[in-house]
């Protein structure tokens, strides 16, 4: 991604954080001060103006009760005492409903004058009552001052009753203020944290299709490079096995007179025929390197103990002569999915490669097993030379790339050629190792159906 879209994307994303992570405190603080609000109209005011207005009830039918009892209105005195004994348990309930909701502000004068006033209510109420029912002109006095105090007390009431309804009004003024100032930013906050993640996404998307066509770009070209390496190696192998053939049979003809050949010549065909052996060597693997993208032909299969003899019997005179001990492990009789050539190019690639690195080891053992994977067979070669370092094991089965102090012939095709070879027939390849305690490099190959 170039810089613009992709500075364009940091910004999209910066701001859709930022509008979330401030969208969610307004909303959170939106939704404290509604709760609060809410709270205070619903647990306070609302109780506090029904227990106001219920409390200014009972002291009216209280007042015409006690009016009936003193003019001895017809009707039973006990029923109206009843009366009048329940709606005094009323009010004291009310009462103390009403002064246990929350204090506010500038209420305490407001608390202080109804209790004054219903405390004299009831204290006057009590002693109209200790008059006889019907006890009219005499009992005059006392009924002034109870009209006095049913005034007072209704004017408490309805100061008390004005300031809890201000004080619901007040919250829900509140409620509307919120609702007009931090909701509409909410709204804003909200269209552009959403425009915010748009453009993330398509900014994002079109990165990744940009990365995907350059993946793609890069894989064709891989291909192309690896065909044009492999059909190079090809024609280099084609190319020098024709005249390699024709000097080894030079050479071969003048081994044949040997007898006529004084000792210089013979050293100088000696030489001759080892460097001829080696230039066969790189241009095997020239050529197994070129022919490893192929796929096993259908029905294809090899005896994987017989391939194992055969190369056994063919490196053991190499490994002998190198002070090597050779070793061979019990091998199953069994069917692989490739070709005898494979598999022996497989083995023959690991076996001549531990045999020239353990070499110079004071222990020098190379040993071939096999492992029952389920569906594939692993081979392993285990030598007890230096190992390979942890950082280059990944790099072994790269082409051209070679053991550390490799000085022997090659030129690191074999490792890049058994990989190549088993991974097109199925299979895979690496290298277990640990510096200083030799290595063990495998490859695995499926199972003939």
């Amino acid at each position: 991604m170039s810089r613009g879209p992709l500075r364009w994307l940091v910004v999209a994303v910066v701001v859709l954080f930022a509008g979330t992570a401030t969208l969610v405190v307004l909303l959170s603080r939106a939704a404290i001060e509604l709760a609060s609000a809410d709270d205070a109209i619903a647990n306070g005011s609302v109780p506090s103006i029904v227990a106001l207005q219920t409390m200014r009830a009972d002291v009216q039918q209280q007042h015409a009760l006690v009016d009936e009892w003193v003019l001895g209105a017809p009707g039973d005195p006990a029923v109206r005492a009843a009366k009048m004994d329940a709606l005094a348990r009323e009010l004291t309930v009310n009462r103390h409903a009403y002064l246990a909701q929350p204090r506010e502000r500038g209420d305490r004068p407001i608390r202080r004058a109804l209790e004054s006033s219903l405390t004299r209510f009831e204290s006057l109420l009590d002693r109209a009552r200790a008059q006889p029912p019907g006890a009219g002109a005499n009992a005059s006095g006392v009924m002034y001052e109870v009209d006095a105090a049913v005034g007072e007390a209704g004017n408490a009431l309805v100061r008390a009753t004005d300031f809890s309804a201000d004080q619901a009004e007040a919250a829900a003024g509140e409620t509307l203020r919120v609702s007009r100032t931090l909701l509409p930013w909410a709204v804003v906050l909200e269209v552009l944290s959403v425009a915010a993640a748009a453009v993330t996404i398509a900014l994002t998307y079109r990165a990744v299709h940009r990365a995907d066509a350059l993946a793609d770009l890069s894989r064709v070209a891989l291909e192309h490079k690896t065909d044009e390496l492999e059909a190079f190696a090809g024609r280099v192998a084609h190319d020098l096995l024709s005249p390699l053939m024709t000097v080894g049979l030079g050479i071969d003809l003048a081994h044949r007179r040997d007898g006529a050949l004084d000792a210089g010549t013979r050293a100088a065909l000696s030489r001759a025929s080892s460097t001829l052996q080696r230039v066969r060597g790189f241009v095997s693997d020239l050529l197994e390197f070129a022919r490893a993208g192929a796929k096993p032909p259908p029905g294809v299969h090899t005896q994987v103990d017989e391939v194992v003899r055969e190369v056994a019997a063919e490196f053991e005179p190499i490994a002998h002569n190198a002070n090597v001990d050779l070793c061979i492990e019990e091998v199953p009789s069994c069917d692989v999915r490739c070709s005898p050539g494979v598999l022996t190019s497989l083995l023959s690639n690991l076996v001549q490669n531990a045999i020239k690195y353990v070499a110079d080891s004071e222990v020098r053992r190379v040993v071939v097993r096999t492992r029952d994977l389920g569906n594939e067979i692993r081979v392993e070669v285990e030598d007890t030379g230096p190992g390979v370092p942890p950082s280059d094991q990944q790099r072994m089965f790269d082409p051209f790339v070679r053991g550390p102090g490799a000085a022997g012939p090659g030129i690191g095709l074999g490792l890049a050629t058994v990989r190549h070879l088993a991974e097109a027939h199925g299979g895979h390849a690496g290298v277990r190792s640990e510096p200083g305690h030799g290595a063990v490099f495998w490859f695995s190959v499926p199972y003939a159906a």
